[in-house]
C-alpha cells in the first residue's frame, strides 16, 4: 500500500515538472528543459524505491522513514525555484 501512494505521488510531481516548465522556461528550449526534468524525476522515482526498501529492511524503520528522508533532501530544490507569478510568458 505505501508503494502504491508513493508510486502515486511520484507521478503527480511529473504533471506538476511540465506545468511548472512551461512557465520557467523560453520557447526556444523547453522541450530540452522539460525533457530533461522528466528524465531526472523519472531517475530518481527509480532510485526512490531502493530507499524505502532499504530503510524498511536494512534499518528496520518504518518505509515512511525513507519517504521523510527523500522529502528532506526535496526541499532545498524546492527552495532554488524561481518565483514565476506575475510574469509574462515568453
Amino acid at each position: 500500500m505505501v508503494c502504491i501512494l508513493i508510486r502515486g505521488n511520484l507521478s503527480f510531481q511529473f504533471s506538476i515538472i511540465a506545468n511548472f516548465g512551461a512557465e520557467m522556461f523560453d520557447a526556444d528550449v523547453r522541450g530540452s528543459a522539460i525533457a530533461i526534468g522528466m528524465t531526472l524525476a523519472q531517475m530518481l522515482s527509480f532510485i526512490s524505491t531502493y530507499v524505502v526498501a532499504f530503510t524498511e529492511q536494512s534499518l528496520n524503520t518504518n518505509p515512511m522513514v525513507g519517504c521523510a528522508a527523500l522529502c528532506v533532501f526535496a526541499l532545498p530544490a524546492l527552495l532554488m525555484v524561481p518565483e514565476t507569478f506575475g510574469k509574462k510568458v515568453r
